[in-house]
């Protein structure tokens, strides 16, 4: 009988677990839930608010939670939520649970009245389940609160608990947001679980100081909770790990204080409740509101300067752009300081001072902890309207400005501070005078008021490594500048007489963009950079290779201009032939006079220019150019080996062979002109020819006997290395080189008298002496080879007929013409005599020359137009080369 209890228990024990796993199975809520960071409306601080109250008051219930903060460590930076199932299913897979909670904050209004808020807040919250893969509650609601709609006991707790009116506002919003997540979370679907319920100790309101924050050491910060009576009560700040035990003022009003230690210290962290019933499980609830706590002091700020202008001192620093400064000033005889101003910027304008005054300016970097760090100090001298004497050393930092001019230098002025030179400055420095710069000095002028440093015999020397002095948009004149070890940068500026001495500057010192006249420059141990500057009688020298990167110079000259330069200096010019390129302008006139005496085979000229050239440049093409032109000149000369001479190693090599090589100029226009080298060479050597365009030249194929050719920097043309036999010949057959002129002599003879023309031997008794007395004549040629020759006459109205032969002939030197059927010589009669003009063809050829056949196919007989006789005859002579000539008698 004792074991029937027993017995029943384990029944019901039976029952109740089929009864739940019945349930379960037919229950799709999720057990283990995330809630997501709140999307919508309002600032993420306050979406965080509403996700915190309904984080609290979902874990109210038998509802698992994963932390929010374990969420957000997987999360990372991107908080956004992709609503697509499969990257939900994907995320409870990443964050371990069977559910997400998704909220929107769809409109978030505020109003104040009094030390009350009229809120509206709406909130779209979804419950998505894994397991059935689809979203299985959704919450909506639009709440209004007034003031009147938290209960009185509430609100006269948070007044009475409350220092600040702008904090209470605040926490009526965050009680308002909690008021809406409990209706939330009675509403929503319980899951079905087999442990006993929980009854979670019931928190009215819970809210802390968090907004008077960042907190820093000594600060308290603050949490009052209302809840039920006479339960422990505890918070923790989570990653300080301290646990702080609240005190029960009144009946259910909770009040805890956390002092903050120095090394408290981080960014951000939330405060957690823990609320434990006698005898019962704790109930965790966080307190909405992020947390921050600082208790370390700002670092000074970096690279304090004060700079004095004409109506103004200028502070500027550098440091951390999260805290605040705080600018003080004190006069430097009593150091007595006085706030100026707080600001977050990193610079500030002081325009309250007296001119003439020096003072103290402390800058005091403040966090928003309230945390101070060190303040630091820099001096500045203020200064009266101009003219100014400047007679005792610089040590502040100080500015000479366009209303303190003229600044008169006398004597030896030390720079140990820092001085800056305005636009539009004057500095007069007296006989003698001089700056001696140990700190730094900055000229900042512009194109349209540059500063002026003036006078005579004055000196600016600036020693030491740690030195600087820059200028830009100077005008310099009548001065020494001596820079040695230290940083020297000139730019846009003018100097005239100035002498100006550099020693082992800085590799951040350059010169560019400047002018210099009747100046000099003397470089010593340095690689100093020049660029972009004018010289005009001003020299340059260096003792280690320094280059002038694109300089122009006054002289249009370039032997000139190079008087200039000494020492190792090196000139870079402009990459493209400019104006400006006095080197390019100078080569390109040598090579123009180099290219023009090879054209003419002027070897003593080509020589003499060539050697002028290689006296004053390093090009290696005169080099070349001028041993090859000598070897010319001189065939039996020894030849020199060079290197890197392409035209010279050619000649060498084809002189060995046997070959006579000759050098040819072709400009660079023409070879541009023409299409191919054939036309380029006719068109330069035998401009007539090629103007005429008789002769062929597409048969000419000269270039095949091109051995070598040298396109030597800025030439405007190029040199050609030929095979002169083969180029020679080529030419002589097609025309262009003319052979020796065929015809020796020639003149008209007469016999002695009338009588004589008309007998058989018309020569009998000799010739006769005035031609004008007879009617007949004949006419004697002599040629220089045996010739074949044809006699022609023509009238003055263009009527041409041949004379002779009239029939075979054979070439002759001595021409009598004509002659009978016998081959006796006779003459001409009276009906040959009508012409006024005669002229004689000759072709000296020992073959019978066919440029000669459409001259013997005329009849002595027929009468024909001279002038398409002699087109034909100026043709014949071109494509002869000369071989076949008509002669006027």
């Amino acid at each position: 009988m004792a074991n029937r209890p027993i017995a029943k228990l384990l029944l019901l024990t039976l029952w109740l677990l089929f009864f739940y796993s019945t349930a379960l199975a037919n229950n799709p809520m999720p057990r283990y839930v995330a809630v997501l960071p709140v999307t919508g409306e309002g600032s993420a601080e306050k979406r965080e608010d509403v996700r915190t109250a309904l984080h609290n008051a979902l874990g109210a219930t038998n509802y698992r939670l994963r932390k929010m903060g374990e969420i957000d460590q997987v999360l990372g930076n991107d908080k956004t939520i992709d609503l697509d199932i499969e990257n939900l299913i994907a995320l409870c897979a990443r964050l371990q649970v069977d559910g997400l909670l998704i909220a929107e904050q769809t409109n978030l209004e505020r109003l104040y009245a009094a030390a009350y808020a009229h809120y509206e807040v709406s909130v779209r919250v979804r419950l998505f389940d894994a397991k059935s893969q689809q979203f299985v509650w959704t919450f909506e609601r639009e709440e209004a609160e007034r003031e009147g709609g938290i209960s009185v006991d509430i609100l006269g707790f948070l007044a009475t608990a409350y220092e600040s009116s702008t904090v209470l506002r605040d926490v009526v919003r965050l009680q308002l947001i909690d008021t809406l997540a409990r209706e939330f979370a009675k509403e929503i679907p319980k899951p079905q679980s087999i442990a006993m319920n929980v009854n979670p100790v019931n928190v009215s309101v819970a809210a802390s100081n968090y907004q008077q924050g960042p907190f820093t050491t000594g600060e308290s910060i603050k949490v009052w909770v209302k809840t039920e009576p006479n339960i422990k009560l505890h918070f923790r700040l989570q990653g300080i790990g301290k646990k702080i035990t609240l005190t029960e003022q009144q009946a259910g009003n909770y009040v805890g204080n956390y002092v903050v230690s120095r090394g408290d210290d981080i960014d951000s962290t939330v405060m957690v409740l823990s609320l434990q019933r006698k005898d019962e499980r704790p109930t965790i609830w966080q307190v909405p509101g992020k947390i921050a706590i600082d208790t370390t002091a700002p670092e000074a700020v970096d690279n304090l300067s004060a700079f004095f202008s004409s109506e103004s001192v200028t502070l500027n620093w550098q440091g951390d752009e999260a805290v605040d400064f705080t600018i003080e000033r004190a006069d430097t005889r009593n150091q007595n300081y006085q706030t100026l101003n707080t600001t977050a910027i990193l610079s500030y304008t002081d325009t309250d001072f007296i001119p003439g005054q020096s003072y103290l300016y402390r800058i005091t970097p403040v966090d928003k902890a309230g945390n101070t760090g060190k303040g630091s100090v820099v001096r500045v001298t203020t200064e009266r309207l101009g003219p100014t004497l400047v007679d005792k050393d610089i040590v502040d930092n100080i500015r000479f400005s366009e209303r303190g001019s003229p600044y008169i230098i006398q004597g030896k002025i030390t720079i140990s501070g820092r001085l800056v030179v305005d636009a539009g400055a004057v500095i007069d420095f007296k006989p003698n005078s001089s700056f001696s710069v140990t700190g730094k000095m900055t000229i900042n002028g512009k194109s349209s008021q540059p500063v002026l440093l003036n006078g005579k015999n004055w000196s600016l020397d600036s020693l030491g490594s740690k030195n600087t002095l820059k200028m830009d948009h100077a005008i310099i004149r009548g001065g020494r500048l001596s820079v040695s070890d230290g940083t020297l940068s000139i730019a846009n500026s003018n100097l005239r007489e100035v002498n100006l001495s550099i020693a082992e500057t800085s590799k951040a010192s350059r010169i560019k963009d400047s002018t210099f006249v009747d100046s000099g420059i003397t470089l010593r141990d340095t690689v100093f950079p020049i660029s972009d500057c004018l010289f005009d009688n001003s020299t340059v020298t260096a003792n280690k290779a320094v280059v002038l990167n694109q300089p122009t110079f006054g002289a249009a000259d370039y032997l000139k201009a190079r008087q200039w330069v000494g020492g190792a200096i090196a000139i870079a010019w402009p990459a493209q032939s400019t104006g400006d390129h006095l080197l390019a302008n100078w080569l390109q006139s040598q090579w123009q006079t180099i290219g023009i005496a090879i054209q003419e085979k002027n070897w003593p000229k080509a020589l003499e220019v060539l050697q002028a050239t290689l006296s004053n440049s390093t090009e290696s093409a005169a080099t070349d150019a001028f041993e090859t032109v000598y070897l010319i000149q001189n065939p039996e000369a020894q030849a020199v080996a060079l290197d890197d001479a392409t035209l010279l190693s050619t000649f060498i090599e084809q002189k060995a062979k046997g070959q006579v090589l000759d050098l040819i100029w072709l400009p660079d226009t023409v070879l541009t002109r023409a299409a191919d080298f054939n036309n380029a060479y006719i068109e330069t050597y035998y401009p007539k020819a090629a103007s005429e365009k008789i002769l062929p030249i597409d048969q000419l194929s000269l270039k095949g006997f091109i051995e070598s050719e040298l396109a030597p920097d800025y030439a405007p043309g190029r040199l050609f290395l030929v095979n002169k036999q083969g180029f020679e010949a080529t030419l002589a057959a097609r025309g262009y080189l003319r052979a020796a002129d065929p015809f020796i002599s020639g003149q008209f003879i007469h016999p002695r008298n009338d009588t004589l023309c008309t007998v058989y031997d018309p020569w009998i008794l000799g010739e006769g002496g005035n031609s004008n007395a007879v009617s007949c004549f004949a006419v004697t040629i002599e040629t220089r080879n045996k010739s074949y020759t044809t006699l022609l006459g023509y009238n003055d109205n263009g009527q041409a007929k041949k004379l002779f032969p009239c029939g075979p002939t054979k070439p002759q030197q001595r021409w009598h013409m004509p002659v009978n059927q016998f081959g006796q010589k006779s003459v001409f009669n009276a009906e040959d005599t009508r012409f006024q003009h005669y002229f004689v063809v000759i072709s000296a050829s020992e073959q019978y020359p066919e440029s000669l056949a459409a001259l013997d196919s005329l009849s002595c007989e027929e009468v024909s137009q001279v002038q398409q006789l002699q087109e034909k005859l100026v043709r014949e002579d071109r494509l002869s080369g000369g071989r076949t000539r008509a002669i006027k008698l």
